[in-house]
């Protein structure tokens, strides 16, 4: 089964997302895996409809989109740094997450300012992606955000 990005209905790419690593844009279908391949403007419909997705109520849709951000890896890292400056609590939080799975250390000073949000649950995950990305810089301020 694939993952239909261009529909508007939650309730099938609830179905639908659950199912694997085939993504179809319209009648073209694209392999996560190879999907950096595919040209940079496919990559980045893929990317902002993933994100969009971290909003998700349906925690089964939300870490589906973290998972295969995280595998589209490097492609993933702009958007998701911009992500973490969203409105929508949810997208920051699981911005930190695929940016700690993907562990860049150029995430750092990112993921560093996203520790001063107010909501905890931002905070949480942004601290658990520092910790997962491992970089020296980042003790510093997660002993001050304590």
């Amino acid at each position: 089964m694939a993952i239909n990005i261009n529909g508007d209905d939650q309730a099938q790419d609830e179905e639908l997302f659950r199912s694997g690593d085939i993504v179809s844009i319209g009648q073209k279908e694209f392999s996560l895996q190879s999907i950096s391949l595919s040209g940079q403007e496919v990559r980045f419909v893929l990317i902002d409809e993933l994100i969009a997705r971290l909003g998700y109520q349906n925690k089964d849709i939300r870490q589906s989109a973290v998972n295969a951000l995280v595998k589209i890896g490097p492609s993933a890292f702009q958007p998701l740094t911009k992500a973490l400056s969203y409105r929508s609590v949810s997208i920051r939080s699981f911005a930190a997450v695929a940016l700690g799975q993907i562990g860049d250390p150029q995430a750092v000073q990112s993921l560093v300012k996203a520790l001063g949000y107010v909501e905890r649950s931002v905070r949480g995950f942004t601290a658990a992606a520092l910790g997962q990305i491992g970089y020296p810089q980042s003790v510093k301020p997660l002993i001050k955000a304590l």
